[in-house]
């Protein structure tokens, strides 16, 4: 199959080779590409020892440089023209329903349904889809209704000729966020639309350790997620040619951002510190802001907003008093999660 999928690895001894043989096993003759990212575990060993068996497996030994280099890399060295990438510690699921070749003579991509697992293997979540081909200019549109499904570049297949006509790369400078970017600079620069598979094809584990990584780099939320914003203005701009829609989606899109910005700064940092990050974060997007749409948005849509209070002095201080809930909830899953 011309096919290549790419799996970075970090530490990953305890799952890599069942992610291996996973994307062995769901397509014919597709080319596995692993590059171990500076693995100080027996990830790389057992890597070599699977190579020798499988000719498809290609491994790729650096130094440690973060998951975005690694996909770059593995982009630079695969050989097939079909890429689909998936973390070290997920599966795919055998395909025996979607022909991508086929999809891929008629689509610039394909997104396939998935389920969520924790890493005991109970299914805590499912994203499915009917089977439909998504034209340009409904591609907006399907991100906002479906977004987390578009937030990883896994259970997807991109055109490598795309990737490498528009530059493409993951942002190895961006330490949040920088896969949906990419996903949305893709589909800003396709012309053949999408197909939504309702084919269950790839399982994501759901890692204890991700909150860490949120911990690590809140503080820069505002940058990253305005990066997803600026692509997202993009992806707009290119395939809706209703200038009111636009303008509509790119606010909503923009409130919805800034409250998950706001919202991380909320629980993590007291009062007088939170102020003060909102009020950077506010003039990072104040240009994009409108009241009807930040209602949405689950930290305003209980505070009654006037025209004359959309400064980040006012907003700011409304906010802290009002969702005191969610902090005292996010307390409490920190205190428990101590004795789990």
């Amino acid at each position: 199959m011309n096919l290549s999928i790419i799996i970075p690895a970090f530490n990953a001894e305890s799952t890599i080779i069942r992610a291996v043989d996973s994307a062995l096993n769901a397509f014919s003759a597709a080319e596995v590409i692993v590059i171990d990212d500076g693995s100080t575990d027996d990830t790389g060993e057992l890597l070599d020892k699977y190579s020798k068996i499988h000719q498809e497996l290609k491994v790729i030994h650096i130094k440690n440089q973060g998951v975005s280099n690694a996909r770059n890399l593995g982009i630079n060295n695969s050989s097939n023209e079909y890429i689909m990438f998936m973390d070290a510690d997920d599966e795919i699921l055998f395909s025996q329903k979607t022909n991508i070749e086929e999809i891929m003579e008629r689509k610039d991509m394909i997104v396939f349904s998935f389920i969520e697992r924790k890493m005991s293997g109970k299914e805590c979540a499912s994203y499915t889809f009917d089977d439909s081909y998504i034209d340009c200019d409904n591609i907006a549109d399907c991100f906002l209704n479906n977004k987390y499904s578009f937030y990883g570049p896994w259970s997807k297949v991109f055109r490598k000729t795309i990737i490498k006509k528009y530059n493409l790369e993951f942002n190895p400078g961006q330490k949040y966020g920088e896969d949906v970017v990419f996903v949305l600079k893709y589909l800003s620069n396709i012309n053949k639309g999408i197909y939504l598979s309702s084919e269950v094809c790839y399982v994501h584990y759901i890692n204890p350790n991700g909150a860490s990584y949120y911990n690590k780099y809140y503080r820069d939320m505002n940058v990253y997620l305005f990066e997803q914003l600026k692509a997202f203005e993009k992806l707009v701009d290119t395939h809706v040619h209703n200038k009111n829609k636009s303008t509509q989606m790119i606010n909503d899109f923009s409130a919805e951002l800034f409250n998950e910005t706001v919202y991380h700064y909320y629980l993590r940092i007291d009062k007088d510190d939170f102020l003060k990050m909102y009020a950077v974060a506010y003039n990072t997007y104040k240009s994009y802001l409108k009241i009807d749409s930040l209602r949405k948005c689950f930290l305003f849509k209980h505070l009654n907003i006037g025209e004359s209070e959309l400064t980040s002095a006012t907003l700011s201080t409304k906010v802290y008093r009002s969702n005191r809930y969610y902090k005292f909830k996010f307390a409490c899953k920190k205190l428990l999660y101590r004795f789990l």
